[in-house]
């Protein structure tokens, strides 16, 4: 009788492959936590940046304070959204990187040449996405609150 067992090459192109999708999906990770963070970056910056620029022309005329109050809310909302969905397409590849790193440590010839070389599992810091949204809403308040306090 036949084992269906699978042959050493077998193991090597899953090996190959799922090494592959590791290394694809770390990188896809750390891409998407670095647009969260440079998009936050430049939300804080910008929008601190136009509420001083158009504090003195929104002194002048309440609908001006209504519409820039209005802009940051909205502007602040969009962002938000952003970083969210930033944030959300990190943790799919955070699973699919520790899928793929618990499917690794099962393989036989993993465990044959020692488990070293392979990479930790992504970890899945929400407490990063809480600050950054929280940074977003607490700036688009102090935005709204400098364009209204004259």
């Amino acid at each position: 009788m036949v084992e269906n067992k699978p042959s050493n090459n077998d193991e090597q192109t899953k090996l190959e492959i799922l090494k592959f999708y590791v290394d694809y999906n770390g990188r896809y990770h750390d891409h998407k936590e670095t647009m969260a963070w440079v998009i936050t970056a430049f939300y804080i910056v910008g929008v601190i940046s136009m509420a001083l620029a158009v504090r003195d022309i929104a002194s002048h005329c309440c609908s001006w304070r209504i519409f820039f109050s209005v802009f940051f809310t909205i502007s602040g909302a969009i962002i938000l959204f952003l970083v969210r969905w930033q944030f959300q397409k990190r943790h799919i590849a955070s699973e699919r990187v520790n899928k793929c790193h618990d499917e690794l440590l099962k393989m036989e010839i993993v465990k044959k040449a020692g488990i070293d070389w392979v990479s930790e599992p992504a970890s899945e810091p929400r407490v990063t996405e809480r600050f950054s949204c929280l940074a977003i809403i607490a700036v688009t308040v102090v935005a709204i609150t400098l364009v209204n306090w004259y």
